[in-house]
Protein backbone atom coordinates (compact mmCIF):
# COMPACT_ATOMS: atom_id res chain seq x y z
CA UNK A 1 0.00 0.00 0.00
CA UNK A 2 2.69 2.38 1.02
CA UNK A 3 4.67 1.77 -2.55
CA UNK A 4 2.06 2.69 -4.33
CA UNK A 5 1.16 6.28 -3.06
CA UNK A 6 5.35 7.13 -3.45
CA UNK A 7 5.08 5.80 -6.60
CA UNK A 8 1.91 7.90 -7.62
CA UNK A 9 3.44 11.00 -5.92
CA UNK A 10 6.96 9.99 -7.97
CA UNK A 11 4.76 10.07 -10.76
CA UNK A 12 3.12 13.51 -10.73
CA UNK A 13 6.36 15.52 -9.76
CA UNK A 14 8.02 13.97 -12.46
CA UNK A 15 5.30 15.15 -14.88
CA UNK A 16 5.52 18.81 -12.83
CA UNK A 17 8.87 19.01 -14.43
CA UNK A 18 10.23 19.89 -17.93
CA UNK A 19 13.13 18.02 -19.85
CA UNK A 20 15.47 20.66 -17.65
CA UNK A 21 14.04 20.02 -14.49
CA UNK A 22 11.97 23.10 -13.70
CA UNK A 23 8.85 23.16 -12.43
CA UNK A 24 6.08 24.19 -14.66
CA UNK A 25 3.81 26.79 -13.24
CA UNK A 26 1.14 28.05 -15.56
CA UNK A 27 1.15 31.79 -16.18
CA UNK A 28 -1.60 33.64 -15.04
CA UNK A 29 -3.42 35.94 -17.92
CA UNK A 30 -5.85 38.78 -17.74
CA UNK A 31 -8.88 37.78 -20.73
CA UNK A 32 -12.15 39.27 -21.77
CA UNK A 33 -14.75 36.64 -21.61
CA UNK A 34 -18.42 36.72 -22.44
CA UNK A 35 -20.65 35.99 -19.25
CA UNK A 36 -24.67 35.48 -19.73
CA UNK A 37 -27.19 35.59 -17.29
CA UNK A 38 -30.78 35.71 -17.06
CA UNK A 39 -33.96 37.17 -15.40
CA UNK A 40 -37.68 36.09 -15.85
CA UNK A 41 -41.02 37.68 -15.16
CA UNK A 42 -44.76 36.06 -15.92
CA UNK A 43 -47.97 37.77 -16.82
CA UNK A 44 -51.66 35.68 -15.29
CA UNK A 45 -54.62 36.17 -17.45
CA UNK A 46 -57.98 34.99 -16.01
CA UNK A 47 -60.83 33.82 -18.41
CA UNK A 48 -64.19 33.77 -16.87
CA UNK A 49 -68.09 34.71 -17.68
CA UNK A 50 -70.20 32.49 -21.23
CA UNK A 51 -68.22 30.64 -23.56
CA UNK A 52 -70.17 32.88 -26.25
CA UNK A 53 -67.89 35.75 -25.29
CA UNK A 54 -64.41 36.43 -27.06
CA UNK A 55 -61.34 36.33 -24.83
CA UNK A 56 -59.51 39.42 -24.45
CA UNK A 57 -57.12 39.78 -21.49
CA UNK A 58 -54.26 42.21 -20.66
CA UNK A 59 -51.59 42.33 -18.45
CA UNK A 60 -48.68 44.00 -18.07
CA UNK A 61 -44.65 43.37 -17.79
CA UNK A 62 -42.33 45.71 -15.50
CA UNK A 63 -38.70 45.91 -16.47
CA UNK A 64 -36.75 47.98 -14.70
CA UNK A 65 -35.49 48.90 -10.99
CA UNK A 66 -37.96 47.36 -8.57
CA UNK A 67 -40.03 44.94 -10.54
CA UNK A 68 -39.70 41.37 -11.31
CA UNK A 69 -37.50 41.40 -13.94
CA UNK A 70 -34.87 44.14 -12.08
CA UNK A 71 -32.17 44.17 -14.58
CA UNK A 72 -29.71 46.16 -11.87
CA UNK A 73 -29.99 43.52 -9.75
CA UNK A 74 -29.89 40.64 -12.11
CA UNK A 75 -26.73 41.97 -13.01
CA UNK A 76 -25.35 42.50 -9.62
CA UNK A 77 -26.14 38.96 -8.51
CA UNK A 78 -24.11 37.50 -11.47
CA UNK A 79 -21.23 40.33 -10.66
CA UNK A 80 -21.66 42.05 -13.88
CA UNK A 81 -21.49 45.55 -14.29
CA UNK A 82 -23.89 47.28 -16.21
CA UNK A 83 -21.44 49.12 -17.88
CA UNK A 84 -19.79 45.38 -19.47
CA UNK A 85 -23.48 44.45 -20.69
CA UNK A 86 -23.50 44.33 -24.67
CA UNK A 87 -26.93 42.71 -25.27
CA UNK A 88 -30.07 41.95 -23.42
CA UNK A 89 -32.85 40.08 -25.38
CA UNK A 90 -35.61 37.95 -25.44
CA UNK A 91 -34.63 33.95 -24.44
CA UNK A 92 -37.93 32.58 -24.59
CA UNK A 93 -41.37 32.48 -23.49
CA UNK A 94 -43.39 29.76 -21.93
CA UNK A 95 -47.47 29.22 -21.40
CA UNK A 96 -48.93 27.19 -18.50
CA UNK A 97 -52.52 26.66 -17.94
CA UNK A 98 -52.73 27.41 -14.14
CA UNK A 99 -56.03 26.71 -13.00
CA UNK A 100 -58.39 24.47 -15.18
CA UNK A 101 -61.33 25.20 -16.41
CA UNK A 102 -64.59 23.09 -15.23
CA UNK A 103 -65.31 21.60 -18.38
CA UNK A 104 -61.96 19.10 -19.18
CA UNK A 105 -62.29 18.83 -22.77
CA UNK A 106 -62.46 22.86 -23.23
CA UNK A 107 -60.11 23.82 -25.44
CA UNK A 108 -58.78 27.39 -26.53
CA UNK A 109 -57.20 28.90 -29.86
CA UNK A 110 -55.70 32.82 -29.47
CA UNK A 111 -53.04 34.70 -29.87
CA UNK A 112 -50.75 37.06 -27.51
CA UNK A 113 -50.15 40.26 -28.81
CA UNK A 114 -47.17 42.93 -27.19
CA UNK A 115 -47.10 46.57 -27.16
CA UNK A 116 -43.76 49.04 -25.66
CA UNK A 117 -44.34 51.78 -28.04
CA UNK A 118 -46.37 52.73 -31.07
CA UNK A 119 -48.86 49.43 -32.21
CA UNK A 120 -49.45 46.46 -30.85
CA UNK A 121 -46.97 43.52 -32.16
CA UNK A 122 -47.67 39.72 -32.63
CA UNK A 123 -45.78 37.70 -30.36
CA UNK A 124 -47.92 34.14 -30.38
CA UNK A 125 -50.08 33.23 -33.00
CA UNK A 126 -51.73 29.93 -33.65
CA UNK A 127 -52.39 28.83 -30.07
CA UNK A 128 -54.09 26.32 -28.98
CA UNK A 129 -54.33 24.58 -26.02
CA UNK A 130 -56.96 22.16 -24.03
CA UNK A 131 -57.28 24.58 -20.79
CA UNK A 132 -59.38 21.85 -18.59
CA UNK A 133 -56.11 20.17 -16.85
CA UNK A 134 -53.44 22.38 -15.86
CA UNK A 135 -49.94 21.90 -17.35
CA UNK A 136 -46.68 22.83 -16.84
CA UNK A 137 -45.02 25.81 -19.06
CA UNK A 138 -44.22 24.86 -22.39
CA UNK A 139 -42.11 27.03 -24.63
CA UNK A 140 -43.62 28.98 -27.41
CA UNK A 141 -43.14 29.48 -30.94
CA UNK A 142 -42.60 33.34 -31.44
CA UNK A 143 -43.16 36.05 -34.03
CA UNK A 144 -40.04 38.13 -34.97
CA UNK A 145 -42.16 41.07 -34.54
CA UNK A 146 -42.94 40.91 -31.09
CA UNK A 147 -39.44 39.67 -29.75
CA UNK A 148 -38.32 42.90 -31.26
CA UNK A 149 -40.69 45.21 -29.27
CA UNK A 150 -39.47 43.59 -26.00
CA UNK A 151 -36.13 44.05 -27.31
CA UNK A 152 -36.52 47.22 -27.97
CA UNK A 153 -37.88 47.73 -24.19
CA UNK A 154 -35.20 45.90 -22.99
CA UNK A 155 -32.47 48.23 -24.48
CA UNK A 156 -34.19 51.34 -23.61
CA UNK A 157 -34.34 50.26 -19.90
CA UNK A 158 -30.07 49.58 -20.19
CA UNK A 159 -29.72 52.56 -21.98
CA UNK A 160 -30.97 54.22 -18.88
CA UNK A 161 -29.03 52.18 -16.57
CA UNK A 162 -25.97 52.94 -18.08
CA UNK A 163 -26.85 57.06 -18.15
CA UNK A 164 -27.28 56.49 -14.34
CA UNK A 165 -30.47 56.90 -14.24
CA UNK A 166 -33.65 54.21 -12.87
CA UNK A 167 -35.51 53.36 -15.28
CA UNK A 168 -39.03 51.53 -15.27
CA UNK A 169 -40.46 50.32 -19.04
CA UNK A 170 -43.73 48.74 -19.24
CA UNK A 171 -44.63 46.21 -21.99
CA UNK A 172 -48.70 45.18 -22.57
CA UNK A 173 -49.51 41.10 -23.15
CA UNK A 174 -52.27 40.94 -24.45
CA UNK A 175 -54.18 37.78 -25.34
CA UNK A 176 -57.53 37.43 -27.32
CA UNK A 177 -59.04 34.60 -28.84
CA UNK A 178 -62.36 32.03 -28.68
CA UNK A 179 -63.38 28.76 -26.82
CA UNK A 180 -64.48 25.42 -27.45
CA UNK A 181 -67.64 24.59 -27.36
CA UNK A 182 -68.88 28.50 -27.59
CA UNK A 183 -72.97 27.95 -28.42
CA UNK A 184 -74.14 28.06 -24.80
CA UNK A 185 -74.24 31.67 -22.85
CA UNK A 186 -75.57 30.22 -19.92
CA UNK A 187 -71.94 28.05 -19.50
CA UNK A 188 -69.33 29.68 -18.12
CA UNK A 189 -65.76 29.39 -19.11
CA UNK A 190 -63.54 29.51 -15.81
CA UNK A 191 -59.58 28.83 -15.93
CA UNK A 192 -56.31 30.68 -15.63
CA UNK A 193 -53.49 30.68 -17.19
CA UNK A 194 -49.50 31.84 -17.09
CA UNK A 195 -47.70 33.59 -19.98
CA UNK A 196 -43.69 33.66 -18.87
CA UNK A 197 -41.03 35.55 -20.43
CA UNK A 198 -37.03 34.97 -19.55
CA UNK A 199 -34.30 37.41 -21.15
CA UNK A 200 -30.71 36.91 -21.28
CA UNK A 201 -28.21 39.56 -20.65
CA UNK A 202 -24.90 39.16 -22.07
CA UNK A 203 -21.58 40.96 -20.55
CA UNK A 204 -18.22 41.12 -21.48
CA UNK A 205 -16.22 40.74 -18.09
CA UNK A 206 -12.81 40.42 -17.02
CA UNK A 207 -11.13 37.14 -15.93
CA UNK A 208 -7.85 36.04 -14.49
CA UNK A 209 -7.03 32.13 -16.60
CA UNK A 210 -4.48 29.61 -16.71
CA UNK A 211 -2.17 30.07 -19.82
Amino acid sequence: MHRIRIGLIAFVLAASFSGAGCLLIPEIQDRVVQLATNGSASVVFEANGPETASLDEVSVVSIGDGTELDLRRILEDAGVDVSEVVDAKVEKVEYAITRADPMASRTVEDKVTVQWQGTEKDLITGFSANVGVPTGYRVATLQTAGVGEINRALKSVLDQLKAGLTPTESVTFRVTGTTTPNSDSSRAIDFEYSVKLTVSIVGSVSMSVPD
